[in-house]
């Protein structure tokens, strides 16, 4: 009987505490709505939506230096990897996630821009409420009020941003 209840109290605790992990706890957790966000390729300041789609994305970037089948486990999609020198950005029926290793592409947040390169000051006039060293510069994305499974991951080397990813979570 003992074993009994100590598996269920055990199941409790890694349910919620796996469930929680997911959701920003505090009132100062950086976030931003996903409907203001917007990607630019800085050649020729061409922008798309974060929701938009692969036709969308060619026309106003031009094609792709490679592209592959890419599986998406956990979800069970087979979806398109798009790469642009050395930016990679994945679909299924829309944009699904990115990564932006170089300056070629920045992120934008009600037109102010955020791109490899910058100096992470700068993340706080892409989103005001940013403060240094919230959430490991993790992002958390929101529609409307709601929060969605994402989130912007900023990475940084010597006051320098590295690398920007949307992540699903």
């Amino acid at each position: 009987m003992k074993n009994i209840f100590f598996t269920v109290i055990l199941t409790m605790v890694a349910a919620f505490s796996s469930h929680a992990q997911l959701i920003p706890k505090t009132p100062k957790t950086t976030s931003l709505d996903v409907n203001n966000l917007t990607i630019k390729k800085i050649s020729n300041s061409n922008t798309i939506d974060i929701f938009d789609g692969i036709e969308k994305v060619i026309q106003m970037f031009g094609s792709p230096t490679s592209s592959q089948p890419y599986v998406f486990e956990m979800d069970e999609k087979v979806g398109t990897l798009y790469k642009y020198s050395g930016n990679e950005f994945y679909f299924t029926d829309r944009l699904y996630g990115f990564e932006l290793n170089s300056s070629a592409f920045a992120i934008g947040n009600n037109n102010v821009y955020l791109k490899v390169g910058d100096k992470t000051s700068m993340i706080s006039n892409f989103l005001p409420s940013y403060s240094a060293g919230s959430v490991d510069n993790v992002i958390y994305l929101k529609n409307g009020a709601e929060y969605v499974s994402s989130a912007i991951s900023i990475k940084s080397n010597n006051n320098l941003i590295t690398r920007i990813r949307l992540i699903y979570f």
